[in-house]
C-alpha cells in the first residue's frame, strides 16, 4: 500500500527528489514482500483446517485483504498471500495485476484503507487524529 502511495507522490516531484523517492518505495516493497512470504511460509505448514469454525492463515490473510479492499476504492486492489493445500500450494508473494505490473494505489487510496473508510475522510481507523501533511484527504481520486 505504501509502495503505490510513494510511488505516485514521486511523480508529482522535481527529478531530484525522485531517486530517493525509488529508493524509499523500494525498500517497503521489500520489506512487504519479506512479510508477505513469512506468512506464506507460515500458512504452508500449517496444517489443515479440520475442526468445525477453525479457518487457515490462507483464508484469514484473503478476509484481511477483502477488508482493506473495500476502503481503497472501486476494483480489487488487494489480494491475499495465496492458497492451497498441502499437496497444492499458490503463492502470491508479489502483488501484481495480470500483466504482472505492481498493484498501485494512489495516496487517496491509501488513505482510504488507513482510514478505514470508503467514503471521503481526513481521519479514522489508524490515525484518529487524521495525518499531517498536504494530502489528508482519502476517497478523492478514487
Amino acid at each position: 500500500m505504501a509502495t503505490s502511495a510513494i510511488t505516485n507522490l514521486a511523480s508529482g516531484y522535481a527529478a531530484s527528489l525522485r531517486g530517493p523517492m525509488g529508493a524509499l518505495s523500494a525498500s517497503v516493497a521489500a520489506h512487504d514482500s519479506v512479510f508477505r512470504n513469512a506468512l506464506f511460509t507460515l500458512a504452508a505448514r500449517e496444517p489443515a483446517a479440520g475442526t468445525t469454525g477453525a479457518t487457515s492463515l490462507f483464508s484469514r490473510a484473503n478476509v484481511m485483504s477483502d477488508g482493506r479492499d473495500q476502503f481503497d476504492g472501486p476494483g480489487d486492489r488487494d489480494q491475499g498471500i495465496g492458497s492451497g493445500s498441502v499437496n497444492n500450494l499458490q503463492a502470491n508473494i508479489g502483488v501484481t495485476d495480470a500483466n504482472y505490473v505492481a498493484i498501485r494505489r494512489t495516496p487517496e487510496q491509501a488513505l482510504g484503507v488507513l482510514y478505514a473508510n470508503a467514503s471521503v475522510a481526513s481521519s479514522g481507523a489508524f490515525f484518529p487524529a487524521g495525518m499531517n501533511g498536504t494530502i489528508r484527504t482519502s476517497g478523492l481520486k478514487s
